[in-house]
Protein backbone atom coordinates (compact mmCIF):
# COMPACT_ATOMS: atom_id res chain seq x y z
CA UNK A 1 0.00 0.00 0.00
CA UNK A 2 3.15 2.23 0.97
CA UNK A 3 4.82 2.41 -2.95
CA UNK A 4 1.02 2.96 -4.24
CA UNK A 5 0.74 5.97 -2.57
CA UNK A 6 4.01 6.60 -3.10
CA UNK A 7 3.59 6.59 -6.81
CA UNK A 8 0.37 8.38 -6.65
CA UNK A 9 2.10 11.34 -4.22
CA UNK A 10 4.91 11.80 -7.80
CA UNK A 11 2.69 11.90 -10.26
CA UNK A 12 -0.05 14.48 -8.55
CA UNK A 13 3.17 16.31 -7.63
CA UNK A 14 4.45 16.14 -11.47
CA UNK A 15 0.35 17.45 -12.42
CA UNK A 16 0.64 19.86 -10.40
CA UNK A 17 3.70 21.24 -11.41
CA UNK A 18 2.76 21.34 -15.14
CA UNK A 19 -0.60 22.87 -14.33
CA UNK A 20 1.35 25.53 -12.00
CA UNK A 21 3.55 26.05 -15.17
CA UNK A 22 0.33 26.17 -17.43
CA UNK A 23 -1.20 28.88 -14.84
CA UNK A 24 2.31 31.36 -15.25
CA UNK A 25 1.92 30.71 -19.00
CA UNK A 26 -1.54 31.92 -19.15
CA UNK A 27 -0.89 34.86 -16.74
CA UNK A 28 2.01 36.08 -18.71
CA UNK A 29 -0.48 35.56 -21.73
CA UNK A 30 -2.74 38.36 -19.49
CA UNK A 31 -0.63 40.83 -18.58
CA UNK A 32 0.62 40.77 -22.30
CA UNK A 33 -2.68 41.55 -23.29
CA UNK A 34 -3.72 44.07 -20.75
CA UNK A 35 -0.50 45.87 -21.49
CA UNK A 36 -1.46 46.25 -24.76
CA UNK A 37 -4.60 47.13 -24.40
CA UNK A 38 -4.01 49.70 -21.38
CA UNK A 39 -0.20 50.67 -22.31
CA UNK A 40 1.22 50.14 -19.17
Amino acid sequence: MMPDRKAFNGLSKGQNRRDLGRLCKKQVQLQNVLRTIFQF
